[in-house]
């Protein structure tokens, strides 16, 4: 019997009590079953890493965040970029609060590190004190810039002076006006004639030499912008003076002047009463104090003293000149007769003719007080109202003949 045959038929019979006997599956349907079961065996395994790695996330970010609030409560308030610098960037990035740590982070450390307060003081202080800083300083600098902040000035300038340039003015004193408040102790004159020094300077010849103030230091007001001072012996008539101002004179915020200030023309000491050097016609030819030049004696004493005049057609007749008025005069040292008071002015009387020039001659009376005088003679050709001054060296409308307050007589009082 065929086994092939005999094996059907045993089958046959056992299937027909069996729900298993349905016809087998084609072998395609059994491929796709166990690909399917694979990727669901795969899902459920990589639903199972994604979970694990999603816990450890969890768990790293839990963990940041403890360290950066241990960070923040370790560090003092005063510096808290350095605890938040001080965290390496990636475990910042890594924490979940990315919104805040990726602006910070993205700033290189270094740039805001680096940036120490010496690149702030560095910046020139002209620079705040022209007005380029708006502020930003104020508070960083406790130095200069803040002397700036509080007082708001800037470099000092000169606006104006008494006399003004180009004026005509005989003054006892000369001021000087700045734009700022200025610093006392920058301020300084001299107080001898002759090579210019200091920062104020007043001149009569373009600043070969200066002229001499009573004071090395000026007289400040109105909120230290204005300087006066006094000239001492004093601003002689007719002349033109220039004043200057150095830039070692400085402000209350240190700052020097600007630029150094010097009078384009300079004022003109016009005088209504002194003729010296004023070329007008009533102006005496010459004159002279003749003798002595300095005189020692005490208190309440008589010295005679004498002078010389020439006037063409007045004194070459003999004779005193009519219409002419002769005086001396004895007054405190250090001072202009042109100008100053305290002057005593005594009568003088013809005494001899001398060639072409008239000798006047007056006693001088040594003050009561004990101490150094000067004196000298005047004369004046309408009856008082104006004068020509003399000295030793002569003065007078000839040339050369320049009426010099060092060149007067100098009187000592003894008790």
């Amino acid at each position: 019997m065929n086994t092939a045959h005999l094996t059907r038929r045993l089958a046959l019979v056992l299937c027909a009590t069996a729900a298993a006997c349905a016809p087998p599956a084609p072998l395609e349907d059994v491929v796709t079953d166990a690909r399917a079961d694979a990727r669901t065996d795969a899902r459920t395994d990589t639903g199972t890493r994604a979970d694990s790695a999603i816990d450890a996330a969890e768990d790293a970010a839990s963990a940041d965040v403890t360290e950066q609030d241990s960070a923040l409560d370790a560090g003092a308030d005063s510096a808290p970029d350095a605890a938040i610098d001080a965290r390496p960037d990636a475990a910042a990035d890594a924490s979940p609060d990315v919104a805040i740590d990726v602006p910070i982070d993205a700033r290189p450390d270094a740039s805001i590190d680096a940036m120490p307060d010496a690149s702030i003081d560095a910046r020139p202080d002209a620079a705040v004190d022209t007005g380029v800083d708006t502020g930003v300083d104020t508070g960083v600098d406790a130095r200069t810039d803040a002397s700036v902040a509080d007082t708001g000035v800037g470099a000092p300038t000169v606006v104006a002076t008494t006399p003004a340039d180009g004026a005509m003015a005989h003054p006892a004193t000369v001021a000087i006006t700045f734009s700022t408040p200025m610093t006392p102790a920058t301020l300084t004159a001299q107080i001898v004639a002759g090579a210019c020094a200091g920062s104020v300077q007043l001149s009569r010849d373009n600043f070969a030499t200066c002229e001499a103030f009573a004071s090395a230091a000026p007289v400040l007001s109105a909120g230290a912008t204005v300087a006066t001072l006094a000239p001492r012996p004093g601003l002689l008539a007719n002349q033109r003076y220039r004043l200057r101002v150095t830039t070692a004179a400085r402000n209350v915020a240190d700052l020097p002047l600007a630029a150094t200030f010097t009078h384009a023309m300079g004022f003109f000491t016009a005088s209504t009463t002194a003729l010296n050097e004023s070329a007008d016609p009533a102006e005496i030819d010459y004159c002279n104090l003749q003798f002595p030049s300095t005189i020692s004696a005490a208190s309440g004493s008589t010295t005679q003293v004498y002078s010389r005049l020439y006037r063409p057609g007045l004194t070459e007749p003999a004779g005193a000149p009519a219409g002419l008025t002769a005086q001396l005069g004895v007054g405190p040292a250090n001072t202009n007769p042109q100008i100053d008071a305290g002057w005593t002015w005594i009568a003088a009387s013809f005494n001899v003719q001398v060639g072409n020039d008239d000798e006047f001659q007056a006693g001088l009376v040594a003050p009561a007080v004990v101490g150094t005088y000067r004196y000298t003679y005047r004369y004046s050709l309408d009856g008082g109202a104006r004068w020509t001054y003399c000295d030793t060296n002569g003065a007078g409308r000839n040339g050369g003949l320049d009426f010099e307050l060092a060149n007067m007589g100098t009187l000592t009082v003894t008790p």
